[in-house]
């Protein structure tokens, strides 16, 4: 499986465990100490594969955080474990998702802590995908559960 097609899947599910003894992954449990209404939430990181979940408080796999340049002790996701195209531009991941007729949302030159990117994200399948570039090109994709229209 590639990690997209976790995206949904339970924290408990087969797969998602299988996936978790893979990469020797342990699961870190944030619940609301502070009695603030906060929603409990459970997370699991792979820094020497590249990527990180995040699931729900139902325990519900909503996003994956891939890192396609290294960072923050991370090294540089595999492509062929994510499951979906790298775009080395936001004007290429722009055009392809327009091209697709998918609802398609982007952001050139923006600041945010000190440096300057740009983002692309469109929705396929109940999935959103989010392109993040740097000044040097791709840096992150961010695979999450569209949000709910309420």
């Amino acid at each position: 499986m590639t990690l997209i097609e976790y995206i949904g899947l339970g924290l408990k599910a087969d797969e998602v465990v299988d996936l978790l003894e893979q990469h020797d992954m342990e699961v870190i449990y944030r619940f609301d100490r502070l009695h603030e209404n906060s929603p409990d939430e459970y997370s699991s990181a792979a820094p020497e594969a590249g990527f990180q979940l995040s699931f729900d408080e139902n325990q519900v796999l909503t996003t994956i955080f891939c890192y396609v340049k290294g960072r923050d002790g991370f090294v540089p996701v595999n492509p062929a474990l994510v499951g979906v195209a790298f775009f080395q531009s936001a004007a290429a991941a722009r055009a392809a998702g327009e091209r697709e007729g998918m609802k398609c949302l982007f952001k050139d030159g923006v600041q945010f802590l000190g440096r300057t990117l740009s983002w692309v994200s469109f929705e396929k399948d109940h999935r959103k995908i989010h392109y993040e570039y740097a000044e040097d090109g791709l840096a992150m994709i961010t695979l999450s559960r569209r949000q709910a229209v309420v």
